[in-house]
């Protein structure tokens, strides 16, 4: 088992897997490097010997990446920590609605991004992929869940705030809107078709 902290972990093949930053892309996210070895501490080795900043020191970054060598906290990580804050202080069904949003939609997306590229840009591209349907199937979520998911997106980024990992945020994000129920008002003649079986009806049970 994947000691808290560190992102080795056993496969099912048998190996141990670490992995570890080797630095950012353009977009602020993480690019990672990966080693293999036949027990835990094979695979750790590996990946000190190889990547010396892993112990504490600084961490290389790729070019245009400003945000994400001052601020090495992975949005993947704030969550984690708001959903545990969440358990303490929401009804059960709420967490569990939290955790499956989190885990199954935000941090697949969004997890890798250090918090200063978590911006109004990332965040309005998250919910285009979302809304979209995908390979000609309508398999987009609805407007409901993603407005779902970005409440959660931004109490996480608010509670990164208080926490003092983020000085300050600004997401505005652009949804459709939800397509209103058509409503049909029945004709005159369907009303008093209407009203005649509802007193027929009473008179039935009148009569009992």
């Amino acid at each position: 088992m994947a000691k808290r902290g560190e992102n080795i972990y056993k496969r099912k093949d048998g190996r141990w897997e670490a992995r570890a930053i080797k630095g950012y892309n353009e977009h602020g996210k993480a690019v990672y490097a990966y080693f293999y070895g036949r027990t835990y501490k094979e695979a750790k080795d590996k990946m000190f010997m190889s990547l010396p900043y892993v112990d504490g020191s600084p961490m290389p970054t790729l070019q245009n990446s400003e945000d994400a060598q001052e601020n090495a906290i992975f949005f993947g990580e704030l969550l984690d920590k708001w959903l545990e804050c969440s358990k303490l202080r929401v009804k059960e069904s709420s967490y569990v609605k939290y955790h499956n949003l989190v885990n199954k939609h935000i941090k697949p997306s969004l997890g890798d991004f250090a918090l200063p590229n978590i911006n109004s840009t990332t965040v309005n591209r998250f919910v285009v992929d979302k809304l979209s349907d995908k390979d000609g199937i309508a398999n987009g979520l609805s407007v409901k869940t993603v407005k779902d998911l970005i409440s959660v997106i931004k109490s996480a980024l608010r509670f990164g705030k208080d926490e003092g990992l983020i000085s300050d945020f600004n997401i505005n994000v652009t949804l459709p809107k939800d397509k209103p129920n058509n409503m049909r008002v029945l004709s005159t003649d369907e009303q008093t078709a209407l009203e005649k079986f509802l007193c027929a009806d009473m008179d039935c049970h009148a009569t009992r």
